[in-house]
């Protein structure tokens, strides 16, 4: 049997390869999501087997350390719910992603190169930033 995610029921995808071309990012800073609501559930581990090489094209890891204890899931729970659903509407600009952008919380930033491994709570607001390449490059992941 599979394994499913404890919060929703639904079968996680193991061992998910993802092969990027530059510029296939709705955000030139990334699609910030979660995976889950409720941290310290489930880890997510990306083994990155080609990403950009050269400083400043971009690709890196971007996690935000929010407080997501049950009292701050609750006081919160709109901001969460509409960084939940903003992916899905491109076009838009939504409070989460200004409030994100100030600088009222300092995000984590890795830069991944071919071979690391970066693992991470998917519960916390992350995304991977658009990178730029060489004609034909492609950042290939593969992602638990």
């Amino acid at each position: 049997h599979s394994e499913v995610c404890p919060a929703t029921g639904r079968p996680f995808l193991p061992c998910v390869v993802r092969r990027m071309a530059p510029g296939q990012r709705r955000r030139a800073k990334g699609n910030v999501h979660m995976d889950t609501v409720v941290p310290g559930r489930t880890f997510s581990v990306n083994v990155y087997l080609r990403a950009p090489e050269n400083a400043g094209s971009g690709g890196e890891v971007v996690l935000y350390p929010v407080c997501k204890d049950l009292v701050a899931r609750v006081m919160n729970s709109h901001f969460f719910s509409t960084l939940d659903v903003q992916n899905f509407f491109p076009d838009h600009t939504f409070y989460t992603e200004e409030f994100l952008d100030s600088g009222q919380i300092e995000p984590l930033v890795y830069r991944p190169r071919a071979g690391d491994v970066v693992m991470l709570d998917p519960a916390y607001p992350h995304a991977v930033r658009d990178f730029s390449g060489p004609e034909g490059f492609t950042r290939v992941s593969l992602q638990t």
